[in-house]
């Protein structure tokens, strides 16, 4: 089952894949993820807080910016060039 993905808060997404997660246990069964961008990082923070890991069998991330955005390192270095490059 497909996830409603939403851009417009994290909180939705979270609310998306607690009830995914109940749903699924209640059923005895384990979720596959496949996540986007910032999806993966809110999955894993939800993964980590909520101590939800042994509910996964698994997790695709696709582009999900662990170490930060590039960009960003370029603006708080120096904000003055980034400002140019935006």
């Amino acid at each position: 089952t497909r996830l409603m993905s939403s851009s417009r808060s994290v909180e939705e997404t979270i609310n998306e894949i607690e009830k995914k997660i109940a749903s699924l246990k209640r059923e005895n069964k384990k979720a596959y993820f496949i996540t986007h961008s910032l999806g993966g990082l809110v999955l894993l923070d939800y993964l980590e807080k909520n101590n939800a890991k042994e509910n996964v069998a698994g997790i695709v991330f696709i582009q999900s910016p662990f170490y930060g955005a590039p960009i960003a390192s370029v603006y708080f270095e120096n904000p003055y060039y980034a400002r140019t490059l935006l």
